[in-house]
């Protein structure tokens, strides 16, 4: 199996504001009811934060949960963590109209900084 690299190593560009990429990402597409209680309870266990509300998001202590649309969140956790985090919640939500998908390889993360 080959090891994990970022899409652009750590490329930025400078202008009036400095974009950089930030590395390797754990990202989780969760589809699902997000009224559903046991959806929230796996959200909880797997990031420690609530749902988030309509184009909100929240974080804690390196991990998060962002709002997508209305049946759709994104889990933010540690890159090396995604894979048994999706896992983890398809078995939390095993009965419920739910998906949980490792998205990590496929989308990027950058930084915005400047005045």
């Amino acid at each position: 199996m080959s090891e994990p690299i970022s899409a652009l190593a750590g490329k930025n560009a400078e202008g009036f504001a400095r974009v950089s990429e930030a590395g390797l990402q754990g990202m989780i597409t969760l589809r699902g009811n997000l009224a559903s209680a046991a959806l929230a309870a796996a959200v909880k266990a797997a990031t420690g934060c609530a749902l988030p509300g309509n184009r909100g998001i929240h974080t804690k202590a390196g991990k998060a949960a962002a709002w997508m649309s209305p049946d759709e969140l994104l889990l933010l956790v540690p890159y090396g963590e995604a894979e048994a985090t999706a896992a983890a919640l398809e078995a939390a939500l095993a009965g419920e109209h739910a998906l949980a998908a490792n998205v990590s390889d496929a989308r990027a993360l950058f930084r915005v900084s400047g005045a």
